[in-house]
């Protein structure tokens, strides 16, 4: 009964810094998106269109490994597919095959702590 106890409470501390983090996503998206200005808009816009046009020249040799590609941009291998999917919808590029390997389990875009920014 203590084992279960203790896993009990983890559990409820677990809930605790989900709901925390939930929170805080919440008050941040709302903080940006009350302060979009149209040159901040297009600034982004921008950006995105820089960062996909090196996509684009990666794409050329018709094969990427997405690892390599996303840090020698400088982003998260999932913001690079993210890029990619853009890419595809907007017909700039055509998606044939994709592989997959084994995955180390862990969601680079959530820290594992549920805390934040300690291991971002």
């Amino acid at each position: 009964m203590e084992e279960f106890m203790k896993e009990f409470k983890e559990a409820l501390n677990a809930e605790k810094l989900i709901t925390a983090r939930l929170v805080d996503s919440v008050a941040k998206n709302v903080q940006l998106s009350s302060s979009i200005t149209p040159e901040m808009h297009d600034l982004f816009g921008q950006w995105v269109s820089l960062i996909a046009s090196q996509v684009m020249r990666e794409a050329e040799s018709c094969e990427m490994d997405i690892s390599t590609v996303a840090a020698k941009i400088g982003i998260k291998e999932s913001s690079l597919l993210s890029l990619i999917l853009y890419l595809q919808r907007s017909g700039s590029i055509s998606v044939k095959k994709i592989t997959f390997v084994e995955s180390n389990g862990k969601n680079e875009d959530v820290c594992s702590c549920l805390k934040g920014d300690c291991c971002q």
